[in-house]
C-alpha cells in the first residue's frame, strides 16, 4: 500500500475481489471450480508468503487499484 493511500474499508475490498475474481475467472476460460483460483492464491512456503502464482498478487494489486477508481455516492 502506498503510505499516501487509505486503508481499505469494507466496500472498496469488496470490489476489489469481485473485480480480482471476475478477471481470474475470465483469463482462465471461465472455469466452474474456485478450486483453480484457490490453489494459485496458496501461500509460498519458502519464507516470502506470496501466492504460488506471482502473478496472482499482481492481479490482486490492480484490482485494487480499478476498486479504489469506482465512483462512489
Amino acid at each position: 500500500m502506498n503510505k499516501d493511500q487509505k486503508p481499505l474499508d469494507a466496500s472498496i475490498a469488496f470490489d476489489a475481489m469481485s473485480i480480482f475474481l471476475e478477471k481470474y475467472w475470465n483469463l482462465c476460460g471461465r472455469p466452474e471450480s474456485i478450486g483453480v483460483i484457490l490453489s494459485s492464491m496458496e501461500r509460498d512456503n519458502s519464507g516470502d508468503g506470496m501466492p504460488l502464482d506471482p502473478a496472482t498478487w499482481e492481479d490482486w494489486l490492480i484490482s485494487i487499484e480499478a476498486a479504489r477508481n469506482i465512483e462512489r455516492t
